[in-house]
């Protein structure tokens, strides 16, 4: 985003950069680098084949991208103006490369965009859906964890609840990033949605779901935001008890609608509001750790670390969420093996644990 922004506003490169790549210019690179940059013929926002996949990190866990941009007009959002509209990738080629991923060692496929929930709005009526989706994904042999990450509020989700509960490939896990918990605040966000339906849609999640952990993102010291905002931001901090929790504190990005709204928190303001946001949020997630201390869970292995291996809950996503440190894990496993771990202590945000043996 931060390469494609220099390139609208046509900022001077900084030295020794010689060339900024913008989003959907893949095509251009290997020409750019042979030093005949010319212009882009199009735009390839998604994978088509002719690029193989590169795997990062872990590499039995990888994120597969199902649409790009984003329609909405969320008052601190620069990724419309950047990315532009909302664009979905079509389902059979997700599923092909989902299939493709699985067959070469993928144990969890993370599904990405700026908006998932709109996922296939774009492309007709009864072409694609997100349910849709993930009912033809969660059919494909050798995925163990299928995540869904950035999922705007909004009442279609009930369906994808229901199929979280059918499906045990689907992992027990909602991110619900939902920003703010006054309606006040939402309006001025221009967020769509008020707090009743976060509500609604956590309460029907937790019903529908055994075990669920719902993770959401916050942002305090948007411009507008009182005391009074932000005293019902924390109370519903405490009413909600997430699982998972993202804080912010507001940045003011040129180019979006809040950079010219009036009422704009103090700089040392907004970061005690942080602080206090931050402090209220690790006490939770604090109090559900020591919860899980003596009891057993299944934890994917992602990679061995100084005297124990690291791994993940179905409930921790990769990079955001901690990880499980066991002890005690045998030779001969791997990352992306599914391992039984008894918890056995907290230490920050990661989970301890001690690998136990299966009966066989």
């Amino acid at each position: 985003c931060m390469s494609q922004l220099s390139q609208l506003r046509a900022e001077a490169l900084p030295r020794g950069v010689d060339h900024v790549i913008g989003v959907g210019e893949v095509d251009r690179f290997r020409a750019i680098v042979a030093g005949r940059p010319g212009r882009a013929v199009r735009r390839t926002l998604f994978p088509d084949g002719r690029h193989p996949r590169l795997l990062t990190g872990y590499g039995h866990s990888t994120y597969l991208k199902i649409g790009d941009g984003c329609s909405r007009t969320c008052s601190f959002c620069l990724i419309p103006s950047i990315r532009g509209r909302g664009r979905s990738r079509g389902a059979q080629a997700i599923v092909d490369e989902a299939a493709h991923l699985a067959s070469i060692g993928v144990k969890e496929i993370i599904l990405v965009s700026q908006d998932t929930t709109a996922y296939g709005r774009d492309l007709g009526r009864g072409v694609a859906d997100l349910v849709r989706l993930l009912e033809m994904l969660s059919g494909i042999d050798g995925i163990a964890w299928l995540r869904v990450l950035y999922l705007y509020p909004h009442p279609d989700l009930q369906g994808m609840f229901e199929l979280m509960r059918d499906r045990p490939v689907m992992a027990p896990y909602l991110d619900l990033p939902v920003q703010h918990a006054s309606d006040r605040m939402l309006r001025i966000m221009r967020r769509g949605y008020g707090r009743n339906l976060v509500e609604k849609l956590v309460s029907a999640a937790r019903r529908e779901v055994p075990g669920l952990a719902v993770r959401t993102t916050l942002i305090v010291g948007h411009p507008g935001e009182t005391g009074k905002d932000f005293d019902e931001l924390l109370a519903f901090l405490d009413e909600m008890s997430f699982e998972r929790i993202g804080i912010m504190a507001y940045s003011d990005e040129r180019g979006t609608p809040a950079h010219g709204m009036a009422g704009k928190v103090p700089r040392a303001l907004a970061r005690r509001r942080f602080d206090r946001a931050v402090d209220r949020a690790s006490r939770i997630l604090r109090r559900q750790s020591l919860a899980l201390t003596g009891t057993r869970r299944t934890v994917m292995l992602d990679a061995p670390a100084r005297g124990c291996w690291l791994g993940r809950l179905s409930t921790q996503a990769p990079d955001i969420d901690g990880a499980v440190r066991i002890r005690g894990v045998p030779p001969g496993l791997r990352g992306g093996d599914l391992v039984e771990v008894e918890i056995t202590g907290v230490r920050g945000v990661d989970l301890l644990g001690r690998f136990v043996p299966s009966p066989r």
